[in-house]
């Protein structure tokens, strides 16, 4: 297993509807293809995706940090001039303690 991450992203505000939709059509062309929203061919594995009324959350797994790097880079790219983006390494508590 690789290393898990939760990906935090918080609308900006100050953006139209077109503007918006516009972004999550980027964001799902890249699901569609990839499996992830960050366009990554091999090694990432996306767990879940949380929406909230101000942006939400996608919990991801990197197998290596090329991988995480490359998803990043295309955050940063197509997404970080309208949201607001973070990483956050996570640890399997239950599994942790499961032993």
């Amino acid at each position: 297993m690789g290393q898990l991450y939760m990906q935090k992203f918080d609308n900006r505000g100050g953006i139209d509807k077109g503007e918006f939709d516009a972004l999550w059509e980027v964001g799902l062309k890249a699901f569609r293809s990839t499996g992830n929203f960050g366009n990554v061919k091999d090694g990432i594995k996306t767990h879940g995706v949380y929406a909230t009324t101000w942006g939400g959350y996608v919990l991801f797994e990197a197998a290596t940090p090329e991988a995480f790097a490359e998803y990043q880079t295309y955050h940063y790219q197509n997404f970080a001039h309208q949201i607001k983006i973070s990483f956050e390494p996570v640890v399997n508590m239950d599994a942790a303690f499961s032993a």
